[in-house]
């Protein structure tokens, strides 16, 4: 569950203030956080997640207190149960396939002897198995997506968290995508920032950030 009480996050010289006097997402939902450009959407995951520490109140996600924890504590947690997929890929371009989708061995997570294995099924799950080895400049946008979405399951995580991972993508490809993104996240809590609204229905809850402004 990720719940976060009397959270207020300013960002240095600018007028943006985030409030969130309350707010709950239970274990397994499914929510979508909507609202134009600069609401607050991108601020909240980035709470979710540990990237940002809010400047007051409790940010608590699967009993972690991370107001409570280190910049070390919070980014080991990250990166053992939250899987995170950006609108920007986020990938490494000097690495091949295999390798991004390892990447968060690289961040103080023991590789674990079946990680190289959950990689390679996630990879054949996603249709991407003969392009394990490819150099991930050579992909497609859509490609890219697949590798990342491998990327942010490989640590089997309990959240899967995105920020508008169809944005780049045309909507053909984007409806793949989230298919994929819905079938991957079957228990695991989902929140996901959009813009789009086609994909509203699909979620359990949606969530104006307007309304934390």
């Amino acid at each position: 569950m990720i719940e976060l009480r009397d959270v207020t996050f300013d960002y240095s010289g600018s007028d943006f203030k985030l409030r969130i006097p309350s707010l709950k997402i239970g274990k397994d939902e499914r929510v979508a956080l909507i609202g134009p450009s600069g609401c607050g959407k991108t601020t909240l995951i980035r709470l979710m997640c540990g990237i940002l520490q809010a400047h007051s109140g409790t940010v608590m996600v699967d009993g972690i207190d991370y107001t409570r924890s280190s910049d070390k504590q919070r980014r080991s947690y990250r990166a053992e149960r939250i899987g995170m997929v950006f609108q920007d890929f986020e990938l490494m371009p000097y690495l091949n396939v295999i390798n991004n989708v390892l990447l968060p061995y690289s961040l103080g997570i023991a590789l674990d002897p079946s990680a190289k294995k959950r990689a390679e099924t996630l990879l054949e799950r996603l249709e991407m198995t003969s392009k394990i080895r490819q150099m991930v400049l050579t992909l497609s946008a859509g490609e890219k997506q697949r590798v990342a979405i491998a990327r942010a399951l490989v640590t089997s995580p309990s959240f899967l968290i995105g920020d508008e991972p169809t944005g780049k993508l045309d909507p053909k490809t984007a409806d793949v995508i989230m298919d994929i993104l819905f079938e991957v996240a079957a228990g695991r809590t989902f929140v996901m920032v959009t813009h789009d609204h086609r994909l509203l229905s699909r979620f359990d809850r949606v969530i104006d950030m307007q309304e934390y402004l």
